[in-house]
């Protein structure tokens, strides 16, 4: 189905140093016109539409504390070592209680 535009053409091809670029591009009568640039496309990357730019699909909260261990490479065993790593990741500062009160809520879930 070719572009319109109200459902414009996106390109994912820019490279910006290590980090990809995305553009969303129109394409009316044979003339492209750049209307988005973004460093994150969202779900538009998967499906190619502009109604899905900005869209992530995230995993619930819901039984987390089941489903252990966390990470791709299940490097954290325990709710307690990933909030651990989160914490020191992005230097968020939790004292030892909100840390523990973090875990025990995520348990309750």
């Amino acid at each position: 189905m070719p572009p319109t535009p109200d459902q414009p053409l996106l390109a994912f091809d820019r490279p910006v140093g290590s980090i990809p670029y995305f553009s969303n591009q129109v394409t009316i009568n044979g003339k492209t016109y750049d209307e988005f640039q973004t460093t994150d496309p969202g779900m538009a990357l998967i499906t190619g539409s502009c109604a899905d730019l900005g869209k992530f699909k995230v995993p619930r909260l819901s039984g987390l504390a089941s489903r252990a261990p966390y990470f791709h490479n299940g490097n954290a065993a325990t709710l307690q070592d990933l909030v651990n790593f989160y914490d020191t990741r992005f230097k968020i500062g939790l004292t030892s209680q909100e840390k523990q009160d973090l875990v025990n809520f995520l348990n309750s879930l």
